[in-house]
């Protein structure tokens, strides 16, 4: 006998668990791209600092450009496959800061100490997990059981769209 935490754990959560990754992390570019946009970006030195061979005042609007444009895809669906995979890219490039200013990343020269600003790139691999997750999962037709998921067996069958 199933109780309610298991039909909302299986229904709800299998129903609106990649659309709510999609739709929030397409809020989140929405509204950093926006910021940059328009000017009002708090880590413009921070970009400025990990992209050191790129110049102009250009460089935060195309880049916030570039975040509003991803965001528009993963908010629409659009294209499926491809919006998810240039978010995924597109975080990766964040992590360029821990090469190109480890000072503004780590505290001291030591990896396991980070700043806020470390701390706050180090959360990408969260949203690039989100990024890869929107994209594996809404391919798949038919959910995976608990049996399927322990067992590790093919969850799902992929049909084209």
């Amino acid at each position: 006998m199933k109780t309610v935490l298991d039909r909302v754990e299986g229904d709800w959560a299998r129903r609106w668990a990649v659309p709510g990754l999609r739709i929030s992390l397409a809020l989140v570019y929405l509204w950093f791209g926006l910021l940059k946009v328009i000017g009002q970006s708090p880590v413009a030195d921070l970009v400025r600092a990990t992209m050191p061979w790129v110049h102009g005042p250009w460089l935060l609007p195309a880049l916030g450009s570039v975040e509003i444009v991803l965001g528009l895809a993963l908010l629409f669906g659009a294209p499926r496959r491809l919006a998810p995979v240039a978010v995924a890219a597109h975080l990766a490039g964040t992590f360029l800061v821990f090469v190109q200013a480890p000072a503004m990343a780590i505290h001291d020269g030591n990896p396991l100490l980070l700043t806020t600003t470390g701390e706050f790139v180090l959360k990408n691999l969260v949203l690039v997990c989100a990024a890869v997750a929107i994209l594996g999962l809404s391919t798949s037709v038919t959910p995976a059981s608990d049996e399927e998921i322990v067992l590790g067996r093919p969850v799902s069958t992929v049909e084209p769209r």
